[in-house]
């Protein structure tokens, strides 16, 4: 689709020129004409015009829901331009004012916003939960819940469930008479690779014969790409060369694809399939041109996920050809592609936890970017982010300072100076708690770069806090359990670990009962190390048992001895998981009491 071409005067001029109630409504009519089929280029630009109209003291329900689907419009934009963590932003702004608007086209947008990059970065749980939520919203355009549909059909094929994606498919291709041609069409482009997938070959190309019967090609040639590329494949499957080599030509085509590299890119390797079954070598030459050409843009755009897969087609074709050599060398680029795929999801996943931490800050400086464009307003949103990022880190150390420093006051208070073995065991249990205080300064002071990594085990750090909380415990006379079984090895900052383990152990004695018992559990498991902890107390309020582990819960409870409470901890425990790339979940007991589960990755 070409891109829009916005009407002259600019909008904040229209804004002046009509009456609060329509300017509002042509205002919703442009940002929604920029949702679908835009140019990024245009669409970013044009979408943060209706937000600087808007301004930032929203209020009224309209505007509301017109700076929600402007938000998820910029969302899904940046997103594919590759801006993740700006995407999750706008995103999340998205679904918070769409939820104040009550408006339903707003808040499933935005919905489907937060899913879309939450798919893009592995956390396929949270966009299952916001698709279903909006296949079940109440009043929702048939457009949209088709949409959330066929994203959940995506997910399945994800996550290996190739069968129940079909079967997805297969509930969705009679329901579509309410939904746009293009829409249709591509939930049958999809539907057709799923099968394709399956090995339901003439239920691909029925597919794809009412898709193309659905569109121009001279007005979507994307679409008219895609159906050729997966076409391709269909008819490879089916031994029928002539349509496979027609349909992966034209979708190379730059007529048909354009620059589209997933395009291109399944064409060449559907033309190099029907190479090797053939065994044509004047084919497979002009396969491996194919190949080598759409490798290098895919190096160009540093797009490491198609490369990948075409350096093995390449390295099948050489290999078919005798040519070893060429052969190694490509299966050796795919391999190094693969090792460099995997940093960068661990690195997302980092990020996707930064992004929960940070939500706040991050809201208020695009507020403040928002409302002032000028360099002297930007300096000032930076400097005070930078003074609340300051006093967190203040309060961080003071929390987490302030166990240790209570063990060590309990120990010298309890001590018997009559008993040289009473007084020994005290002094060593202050030198510890000393050096716990050090290490916890040390590592807040030092550089992110600076800060010791090592191999150490889970299981001895547990002991070590357990132990230092002896005599904290025994002033409400609760124990501390570790159940554990040989050494758990992770690469890791001992001091952060221990700070995890401490601020884990601090929440759940305080909020335990006089008497009772803290269950801690170690266990590894494949690539992962999990850390359960367990108390009696009285759990998190308004969590079902029955909902299991959730995640980003805050405690509201009282402690049980008068101790005094920050609302640090779990903080603390969301920030020391950011650095050390885990995941945190609580929950409720059958029983009674909190279960707080960590997962860490192994070393």
């Amino acid at each position: 689709m070409p891109p829009l071409q916005l009407r002259q005067p600019a909008l904040a001029e229209r804004m002046t020129e009509t009456t609060p109630a329509s300017a509002m409504d042509r205002l919703r009519q442009q940002v929604e004409a920029l949702l679908d089929g835009v140019e990024p280029a245009v669409a970013i630009p044009e979408l943060r015009k209706v937000l600087e109209c808007l301004g930032s003291g929203l209020s009224a329900p309209d505007a509301l829901a017109v700076a929600a689907l402007a938000h998820a419009g910029l969302s899904e934009t940046l997103r594919a331009v590759g801006q993740l963590h700006d995407a999750m932003v706008h995103a999340l702004d998205a679904d918070q004012l769409a939820e104040r608007s009550a408006d339903v086209p707003a808040h499933a947008r935005a919905l489907l916003a937060v899913a879309h990059v939450c798919f893009q970065i592995g956390q396929h749980d949270e966009a299952r939960r916001r698709l279903d939520t909006v296949v079940e919203l109440d009043g929702v355009s048939a457009e949209l819940r088709v949409r959330a549909r066929m994203n959940l059909a995506a997910l399945l094929r994800a996550d290996g469930q190739v069968e129940l994606a079909g079967g997805a498919f297969d509930a969705m291709l009679g329901d579509l008479d309410q939904v746009s041609s293009e829409l249709n069409a591509s939930v049958l482009i999809n539907a057709a690779s799923c099968y394709h997938q399956l090995d339901r070959v003439a239920d691909a190309e029925s597919a794809l014969d009412r898709a193309r019967g659905l569109l121009d090609p001279a007005v979507r040639p994307d679409l008219w790409a895609w159906m050729d590329a997966i076409g391709a494949w269909v008819a490879s499957r089916a031994r029928r060369v002539e349509p496979a080599l027609r349909m992966a030509r034209a979708a190379l085509s730059p007529r048909r694809a354009g620059a589209d590299l997933d395009i291109r890119s399944s064409a060449a390797r559907a033309l190099a399939e029907v190479g090797l079954w053939r065994d044509d070598p004047e084919l497979r030459a002009e396969a491996v041109l194919a190949l080598e050409a759409v490798a290098a843009q895919a190096e160009t755009e540093r797009a490491r996920k198609p490369a990948v897969d075409l350096h093995g087609s390449l390295a099948q074709i050489h290999e078919a050809e005798g040519d070893l050599v060429r052969a190694v060398r490509h299966l050796r680029a795919a391999r190094k592609l693969e090792n460099e795929l995997r940093d960068q999801g661990e690195r997302l996943r980092r990020e996707r936890e930064s992004l929960r931490l940070e939500l706040v800050r991050m809201q208020v400086e695009a507020d403040a970017l928002r409302a002032h464009q000028e360099e002297l307003s930007r300096a000032n949103a930076a400097l005070l982010a930078s003074d609340a990022a300051r006093a967190r880190l203040l309060r961080t150390l003071a929390h987490d300072l302030r166990t240790p420093l209570t063990s060590l006051l309990v120990t010298v208070d309890l001590v018997d100076p009559a008993s040289p073995d009473d007084v020994r065991q005290s002094m060593e249990t202050v030198a510890k708690a000393v050096d716990r205080m050090v290490a916890i300064l040390d590592e807040a002071l030092a550089p992110p770069e600076q800060r010791d990594q090592e191999e150490v085990d889970l299981v001895e750090v547990v002991r070590q806090g357990a132990a230092s909380f002896g005599a904290l415990a025994g002033r409400k006379g609760q124990s501390v359990r570790v159940l554990a079984q040989g050494p758990v090895l992770l690469h890791a900052s001992r001091a952060a670990l221990g700070r995890l383990v401490d601020n884990l152990l601090s929440n759940a004695l305080k909020y335990g009962p006089a008497g009772g018992t803290v269950d801690i559990t170690v266990s590894s498991e494949g690539r992962r190390a999990d850390l359960v902890v367990m108390d009696q107390g009285p759990g998190f309020p308004g969590v079902d048992p029955s909902e299991g582990l959730l995640f980003g819960h805050q405690l509201a409870s009282r402690a049980t001895g008068g101790e005094a409470s920050w609302g640090m901890g779990l903080h603390s425990v969301y920030q020391l998981l950011a650095e050390l790339g885990g995941i945190l979940s609580i929950g409720n007991r059958e029983q009674g009491g909190a279960t707080v589960r960590v997962t860490l990755p192994l070393s």
